[in-house]
Order: structure tokens, then sequence, then C-alpha cells
């Protein structure tokens, strides 16, 4: 009877603590076969960027190439909809109908075990592996009974490295070498490919909201980026930093809503009760939560003014204002008051910017709708200033 490991996660991108995971899972549980599973979309988890899962499935093999007991099943992402484990161990079992499996689990999943989609049948077709992340002793959910613990066992003398995939697309993201934490032909695909690349270029920030957005949204965002561009060198703002704000500033605009209330929470800054009427633009909170946590992008300026591309609020800098209007004075905007909303940009940016969230609170008037408060705060300040500013030039 053949003993065979199940190894599942997303390797994105598949590292060096991976590696050790798998020879200490062949060695222990003593495998004649051990296969590694690509997860397909994963119910509750954020959706994989910077990566194709043809990606993924080739990182894979030049990261698992140690051992001739390995072998790659991209069964999961050839299926439609959600993956689940209980489908690829059943797979499994029809192919192998006399071997006894083992499923490899972090001590992380293995807690919320009793959650999995058929947990009970999967305790029945194999023994769980947990995979330890520190010395912390083992959380088995207290639905397990007696045998389905007895069915539960840990990885022994296994030391992790401190190390995710999620810090490693950062950390690339970010510019930084991660050569280290891979294999040397992983490393080399991704540096072929441009995978995970920093958002340092109009060329990468392209790339990226093109895995995210439909070519119609793509185009907008490219003239929301020119336009970008041509407003900071008027009003004194970094040019390129605009450039690469404009490109980004949609990225999270077609992701299902419930996606973008999730990333929203992950980055730490949830909805609030006052986006809650507002899903529309739900986006530019995710979307800065989204360039933050998968795009590595760090700088204040570019996350600031993506999140209020589409309220704008109190306190607005020059740099948001410049991509506010750009965002709704690009080339492709065709609504009714577009060509005064230019002519305004050509000599007062606080003009412009009052003028657009003024035209929108014209619009929701009509149609008898709530407009966002922190639009309504920034109309009100702006209002202000250029009553000062226009009591001042006489």
């Amino acid at each position: 009877m053949k003993n065979i490991g199940i190894f599942g996660g997303s390797f994105h991108p598949p590292h060096e603590g991976h590696a050790r995971a798998a020879k200490a899972f062949l060695e222990q549980m003593e495998l004649d076969l051990l296969y590694i599973v690509p997860a397909g979309k994963s119910p509750g988890k954020r959706r994989l960027f910077g990566a194709t899962s043809a990606d993924r499935v080739a990182m894979c093999g030049r990261t698992f190439c140690f051992d001739r007991r390995i072998r790659i099943l991209n069964f999961e992402l050839q299926r439609a909809g959600d993956s689940h484990t209980i489908d690829t161990l059943l797979h499994l079992r029809q192919t192998h109908p006399d071997a006894s499996f083992y499923l490899l689990v972090g001590t992380d999943q293995l807690a919320q075990f009793d959650q999995w989609k058929s947990w009970e049948t999967i305790l029945d077709l194999a023994t769980v592996v947990a995979l330890p992340r520190d010395a912390s002793p083992l959380h088995i959910p207290k639905a397990f009974n007696l045998r389905q613990q007895q069915h539960t066992i840990r990885l022994r003398s296994f030391r992790p490295l401190q190390i995710s995939s999620t810090q490693l697309r950062a950390c690339r993201r970010g510019g930084a070498d991660i050569s280290g934490w891979i294999t040397e032909a992983t490393n080399a695909y991704i540096q072929t490919k441009n995978l995970y690349a920093p958002l340092t270029s109009h060329r990468a920030c392209k790339a990226f909201v093109a895995e995210l957005v439909d070519p119609k949204r793509l185009y907008h965002s490219e003239c929301v980026a020119e336009t970008a561009f041509d407003l900071a060198c008027k009003y004194g703002q970094n040019e390129h930093k605009a450039l690469l704000a404009g490109m980004l500033h949609d990225c999270a605009k077609q992701l299902p809503p419930e996606e973008q209330r999730q990333l929203c929470a992950q980055y730490g800054k949830p909805l609030r009760g006052i986006d809650d009427g507002f899903p529309q633009v739900w986006h530019a909170f995710a979307g800065e939560a989204l360039l933050s946590m998968e795009g590595g992008i760090s700088d204040p300026a570019i996350l600031g003014a993506v999140r209020w591309h589409t309220t704008g609020h109190a306190g607005m800098t020059a740099f948001e204002k410049v991509i506010f209007v750009a965002d709704m004075t690009s080339v492709d905007r065709k609504f009714p008051d577009v060509q005064t909303v230019r002519d305004f940009v050509q000599t007062d940016l606080d003009d412009a910017t009052r003028y657009i969230i003024g035209y929108f609170i014209r619009e929701k008037k009509r149609e008898d709708t709530l407009m966002h408060p922190d639009g309504l705060a920034c109309y009100a300040e702006l209002e202000k200033m250029i009553t000062i500013k226009d009591n001042t030039a006489f």
C-alpha cells in the first residue's frame, strides 16, 4: 500500500520554507508520492495577483524538483468555481484507491479545520499532518472526536522559516532582492517573466492594472495617467508619482463589492458606517489597500490620491486634487459639464475640484439620492477657501 501526501497552497511564489516543509513531510511520513497542489479559487480568500495559474505551476516545478517522488497537480486550477480540499482528495482516491493519504496543513489552518467543506469526510479519507509555524501546541478543533484527533498528527522536529509568500511579494514589489528565499530556477523565472515587478514605472503599473480590469477601464486609467501628468506639471506636483497614481487609481474598480470590503478590513482600515450606503466608492478605499498589501506601495501621496479619488475629503492635498480632477477631465470623459471643468482647471485647481463635487451634488439631488459625507465636507471647505480667495483678491 502506498503512502501519498498532499501539500496544497497558493505557492505565490513557492519558497524555501515550502521546500523545507515538503522534505520533512516526505521523510517523516515515509511517502511514496507527494502531490504539490497549487490552489485554485479558495473560498473566503483574496484573489491572487501578480502571477497567473500557469506561472505558479511553473514556479512549483522549479522549486520542488529535488525529489522524484514529487508531482505537481494542477487539478484545482482546471476546475471552475471554488476549490475545496475534499474534491482534490476524492479525485486522488479514484486514481489511487488503495493508498493511505496524508494531508499537510498549517497549524493555523488546523484550528479552523472544522469550517472546511466536508471536513469529517476528509478525516475519514486521510490523516491530517500539522505543519507547525512555531513551538506552540496544536489547537485541535473542539468538534473533533477522539478518533478524529487520532487522525491528526504533528511533524516532528520541524523548524519553519519565518518567511511567507506575502512578505516576498511585498519585498519584490518594493525593489528588494528575494533570491535568498527561492531557488535559483524560480528566481530566474520571476525575473524573466517580470513577476511581482516593483510598481515604479508606468509600464509595470499598467501590467498590474491589466490583470484586474477590462480593456475599457484600462484605457480610462491610461487617459487619467496622462491627464494627471499634465496637471502635475502645471501645479508643481511630482509628475512621475501623478503618472503612477493616475494609472493605478481604479485598480480595484471591478472587484466584487464583498472582496473590496474584505480588502479594507484586512488592510486595517475597514469600511466606516458612513461608507455603507455608498458601495460605488468602495473601490477607492479597496484600491489603497490592494496597492499597499499586494502592490508594495508605501508612498502616502499615491495611496492617499487613490483612496480619495472618488469622494474627496476635507483637507485634500494638491496632489490628491490633481488625481481627483484628472479622473473627471481625462480625454475619454463625456459627461455634460466636462468641458467646463477642463476650462476651470486651466486657471484654478481648487475651482475645478469644487465644480466637480458641486456637479455631483446637483446630480444626486436630481436623482433624489445621497452624496457621500466626505464629498460634502470637501465641498464646504472649498467654498470657504474660494470665498476667502475672492475676498482677498479685492
